[in-house]
């Protein structure tokens, strides 16, 4: 295991200087989307090097992921209008309004440093989304930048590390499995 760490991590160091901020387009998603009243989209507060993903949080019931338990890398998602910076400096959500349980939850948007195209991700190497993405059952979308879209296989550990099923890019949206440009 301690070789894939180490690949990750040179993995990482390649990837983060091709950086560059962009904004997602999320109307891409809208033939993926069909929510009923009781649904909830989940996304993310960007850092600095992660896509933008404006407008959704207008159009749709939203949940935000907020870390739970540190020492065993655990998270859910809550509903919240009010944020502050975690230790790992994202903002996430302050006060916990309750819990939104993973079957409420239709899709959630999930940011990389890259993705590849058998939608593979390469994180930031906590293993938060992995654990939670474990037992979801909805639409899982990766979100990132063209230039973090990598044609080589990324790493995983095929029994810790979990798959999107869609990548959303400034210019595309992908669907895993048969892999194929869908807009």
């Amino acid at each position: 295991m301690n070789g894939l760490k180490q690949k990750k991590e040179f993995l990482r160091a390649q990837v983060k200087p091709s950086i560059s901020k962009v904004r997602v387009d999320w109307s891409k998603l809208t033939d993926l989307i069909d929510l009923n009243d009781e649904s909830y989209i989940g996304l993310y507060k960007p850092l600095k090097d992660e896509a933008e993903i404006d407008g959704l949080s207008n159009k749709f019931k939203t949940c935000w992921p907020r870390i739970t338990d540190d020492a065993t890398s655990s998270m859910s998602f809550y509903s919240s209008q009010a944020f502050g910076k975690s230790k790992y400096g994202f903002l996430e959500p302050e006060v916990e309004l309750g819990e939104i349980s993973k079957k409420q939850i239709q899709m959630i948007l999930v940011p990389g440093l890259a993705f590849d195209f058998k939608g593979e991700r390469l994180g930031r190497g906590k293993g938060f989304y992995d654990r939670y993405l474990k037992d979801f059952d909805g639409i899982t979308v990766g979100v990132c930048s063209s230039e973090r879209f990598l044609e080589e296989p990324i790493p995983v550990d095929p029994d810790f590390d979990v798959s999107v099923q869609y990548i959303l890019t400034e210019q595309f949206l992908y669907q895993v499995n048969p892999v194929r440009k869908v807009v």
